[in-house]
């Protein structure tokens, strides 16, 4: 049997684990919207470029899925990142909740792959030139 310590410390390797993976959804989907390579995402910008995922969608109902793909990997990152980092009220972190994750980060991969899987795999909102305003005439 596993002592409580060291449960709990490999329960915080998993959610290391389920934020690097998070961390590499948000990767993909801005690669494949621009053409610059992405940085090292920090906390806002994985929200973000997760966001960018809605440009894929092809109608309404699409748009609603992604949209709440989105918006539940970006809710279990900061999860993570308030358990790594001691923002948590408890010390202990519950099996249960670290299994739902894994859950929703597994179902949130599935949703990225088969988006950027599909043939032309270009959203309509995402500049792959850079932007030139118009210029003004005199």
């Amino acid at each position: 049997m596993v002592s409580a310590p060291d449960a709990d410390l490999a329960r915080r390797v998993r959610v290391l684990g389920l934020r690097q993976r998070v961390e590499a959804c948000s990767w993909r989907v801005h690669t494949a919207c621009f053409a610059l390579p992405a940085d090292r995402p920090r906390h806002g910008e994985v929200r973000r470029r997760l966001l960018l995922l809605t440009g894929w969608a092809r109608d309404g109902a699409e748009l609603d899925r992604l949209r709440a793909a989105a918006a539940e990997l970006a809710w279990v990152y900061r999860q993570c990142c308030d358990v790594l980092h001691g923002r948590r009220a408890f010390t202990d972190l519950p099996e249960p909740v670290v299994v739902s994750w894994e859950h929703t980060v597994d179902t949130g991969e599935r949703v990225v792959a088969e988006v950027l899987a599909r043939p032309a795999a270009a959203p309509t909102c995402s500049p792959r030139r850079r932007h030139h305003p118009p210029r003004r005439r005199r």
